[in-house]
This record gives C-alpha cells, sequence and structure tokens, in this order.
C-alpha cells in the first residue's frame, strides 16, 4: 500500500501542478496582450494644440521691398487705443496665416500701420527675405 499512497500523492501533486500552471498560463494570456488601463489616455485628457502665431513684417519700402520684423504686443503697442481697429485686422490676418508671414504697410492716411491683402504678395517683399532672411 506504501507504493499505492506514494503513486497517489504523485498524481496528485502532478494534477495540482499542471492545474496551477495553466491557471498560470491562463492569467499570463489575460495579461500579455498589452490591455493595462494604465497605458490608455483617454481622449479628453488631451491639452489641445496652441494656434501657431504668425510672423508680421513692417514694409519698409515697397521698391526695394525692405521689410522690418515686429511681433504682435510690439504692434498692439504701437497701435495704441486709436489703431485697434487696424490691430483687430491684423491679428485675424495672423490667425488665418497659420505660422506664415504677412506684411503691414501704411497707406493712405500713412498714420498706421495695417494689413493690406493685396500687400501679401509683393515680389519685391518676398525676394528681399529670401535674401534677408534675418530680417
Amino acid at each position: 500500500m506504501n507504493m499505492f499512497a506514494s503513486g497517489l500523492s504523485k498524481g496528485i501533486l502532478g494534477t495540482s501542478v499542471a492545474v496551477g500552471t495553466g491557471v498560470g498560463l491562463g492569467s499570463a494570456a489575460l495579461t500579455s496582450k498589452g490591455d493595462s488601463p494604465f497605458s490608455k489616455t483617454s481622449s479628453s485628457s488631451k491639452i489641445p494644440a496652441t494656434p501657431k502665431s504668425c510672423k508680421i513684417y513692417q514694409i519698409q519700402s515697397s521698391a526695394t521691398g525692405e521689410v522690418k520684423s515686429i511681433t504682435e504686443e510690439a504692434i498692439k503697442t504701437e497701435l495704441g487705443q486709436e489703431g485697434i481697429e487696424h490691430y483687430k485686422k491684423i491679428k485675424e490676418a495672423c490667425d488665418t496665416a497659420k505660422g506664415g508671414n504677412i506684411f503691414l504697410s501704411k497707406k493712405g492716411d500713412k498714420r498706421y500701420w495695417q494689413y493690406y491683402p493685396e500687400d501679401q504678395d509683393k515680389q519685391t517683399v518676398k525676394q528681399y527675405l529670401e535674401k534677408n532672411p534675418n530680417s
């Protein structure tokens, strides 16, 4: 009977190891698919991209295309409260440009820097910028 008990205990031990291994493999299979609750990011937690601001240039000379770079804050300050309507148009053009260039000039009353759509494709200005990229 001793042999029988020994064989029985080995059989039980072998079965429990096999069952334990099966459970272990099953749990490994469940977690090995990469579906970790900690690796996912919900779409509501993403930070929206900030719009790129444009680069603003003041046309110093239409004949030569010479331009001077100016920041949005500097042009806002320069225009002051009296030129706020001009600033709003410049800001709108800047937002539409999505990181591109916009060109301002003084026409008409020559008092305020303003955005004119017809100034945006001046070849002299584009050539000047190609030759003087740090303007």
